[in-house]
């Protein structure tokens, strides 16, 4: 779950601050302030406020997989190399698209599971163990999407 430091960053960045001009503005401690300032006069909008678009955009970007468990989350954030080759996400949210098919398993680890209907915040899903096929329902709030 990203905080409103990763929103701050994301919008120095936006406004086009360097990595290490944004770490500069920390080291000061007014970054706030200062980023706050630079949205005003570019856009005419607050910090608070363009976290708050940011935040209800997020969910509208297409969700990536992390390169650690691999989950599908939704990101925003900056090519960092000369050739753009090198992504790095500064604000990161759950992907939560359940749709019927889709992969999931539980956070707390388990098998891979294929959902095969969803109803009242609940979803039905099935897997495998040897040749035996499982199935049962889960909470959608305890599973995490492997693939759409």
């Amino acid at each position: 779950m990203s905080t409103s430091w990763d929103y701050t960053e994301l919008a120095a960045r936006m406004m086009g601050l360097t990595e290490k001009e944004y770490e500069a503005l920390e080291e000061s401690g007014d970054e706030y302030d200062k980023i706050d300032e630079m949205l005003s006069e570019k856009y005419d909008i607050s910090l608070d406020a363009f976290m708050n678009v940011a935040r209800a955009l997020l969910p509208m970007t297409m969700p990536q997989r992390t390169a650690i468990g691999g989950q599908l989350k939704y990101v925003m954030g900056v090519f960092e190399s000369v050739d753009n080759t090198h992504f790095r996400s500064i604000v990161d949210a759950e992907c939560t698209m359940f749709k019927v098919g889709s992969i999931v398993r539980l956070k707390i680890g388990n098998d891979r599971m294929r959902i095969t209907s969803i109803a009242d915040k609940e979803a039905l899903c099935q897997w495998r163990v040897d040749r035996n096929l499982e199935i049962k329902s889960f909470p959608l709030a305890c599973l995490t999407l492997i693939e759409l």
